[in-house]
């Protein structure tokens, strides 16, 4: 729940909307967070995941493959 502790910092801290992108890690879709994420959604937070596969869209993918092969 540290992942949801952290929003919930950044959302108290924010004085304009946030836009958060979390990549499908299962920490940062459990359902479990679902209620978490209707309550910062009512704090001025707005999620978008990003589709289940497409690793060109997370820079630290690109990063780790780049690690992997050189």
């Amino acid at each position: 729940m540290w992942f949801v502790g952290f929003l919930m910092g950044l959302s108290e801290r924010a004085s304009k909307p946030l836009v958060v992108i979390p990549d499908n890690a299962s920490i940062h879709t459990a359902k479990s967070l679902q209620l978490c994420w209707d309550l910062l959604e009512e704090q001025g937070l707005r999620f978008y995941l990003l589709p289940p596969c497409s690793p060109e869209l997370n820079r630290i993918e690109i990063l780790w493959k780049k690690m992997k092969y050189e």
